[in-house]
């Protein structure tokens, strides 16, 4: 993970097949992973692929390091204990995938500086979660469920992530403040720990271009709750939602509802994409 990190933050993708093929051929999770990945319906292909080097190959160098990274998130944290707590780890896992897609698309689209990293930013903004979810599986969980710390359930209750507040106040630290300390201890690129640390609050990010990116994150990571909330992300009554992408449009000088049509455009491939491969 911390090789394809180095090729995302510093290198071209593109230019690095020959790097890529080895990481994925010398670890042999991540050989499935890229072999299930390109297999997968999602990317219809007539014939089963049995070679990493063919696989890496067909799915080209940006994709095979975000392959790369998915499977080192997922690798980072073990399956949870409790059906509850699965539950929310997949969907943990498939909201950050979906985000990480959906920045991608809006730092392309708006040309943002950074660009390279965007899908990088948007799968790690969430590690923090991840974090509080496996150090503190029952008491967590009862957050997002607002369950009693003694109650499991295999269903799927109506539940949202938990305010900040509630994060500090019942376990003690938010997740916004253990995924900065993950990022620190990661070494992770100076971009992600930024986006991590400021996703609540873009408008206190700097500089500018850092800003910009923390904006469509935080945009992205709304969004990516639309199909799990219970009120459609663009009918946010407490506002989050709009407050973030009005900052996004006065900075980069676009319509609120220009940007929207880019996360309509998006919104359905973004999610595909996440539920296929969440498991």
């Amino acid at each position: 993970m911390a090789e394809v990190l180095e090729i995302v933050a510093y290198g071209d993708p593109g230019n690095s097949m020959k790097r890529l093929v080895r990481v994925a051929e010398s670890d042999p999770a991540l050989s499935a992973y890229v072999l299930r990945r390109v297999n997968s319906p999602f990317y219809g292909l007539s014939r089963h692929v049995e070679s990493v080097e063919k696989a890496v190959h067909l799915l080209g160098g940006k994709t095979v390091c975000e392959v790369a990274l998915e499977a080192g998130l997922k690798q980072s944290f073990p399956f949870m204990e409790t059906a509850t707590g699965q539950n929310i780890y997949n969907l943990i896992v498939s909201t950050s995938i979906a985000s990480g897609k959906l920045t991608k698309t809006l730092a392309s689209e708006l040309r943002l500086p950074h660009s390279n990293m965007a899908f990088l930013v948007g799968l790690l903004h969430q590690i923090g979660r991840m974090v509080l979810l496996q150090t503190k599986e029952t008491s967590y969980a009862a957050l997002w469920y607002r369950l009693s710390d003694d109650v499991s359930t295999e269903e799927e209750p109506e539940f949202s992530p938990p305010e900040l507040f509630s994060e500090k106040r019942e376990i003690g630290i938010t997740h916004i403040q253990a995924g900065t300390h993950v990022a620190s201890h990661w070494h992770l690129p100076d971009l992600v720990e930024t986006c991590i640390r400021h996703q609540a609050r873009p408008e206190d990010a700097t500089p500018r271009p850092a800003q910009l990116m923390v904006y469509v994150v935080r945009v992205a990571s709304l969004w990516s709750y639309a199909p799990v909330l219970e009120t459609p992300v663009d009918q946010d009554t407490s506002g989050a939602f709009f407050s973030a992408l009005e900052g996004l449009a006065t900075l980069r000088k676009q319509t609120a509802d220009d940007l929207v049509s880019m996360l309509r455009v998006a919104h359905e491939d973004a999610h595909s994409y996440a539920q296929e491969h969440v498991a």
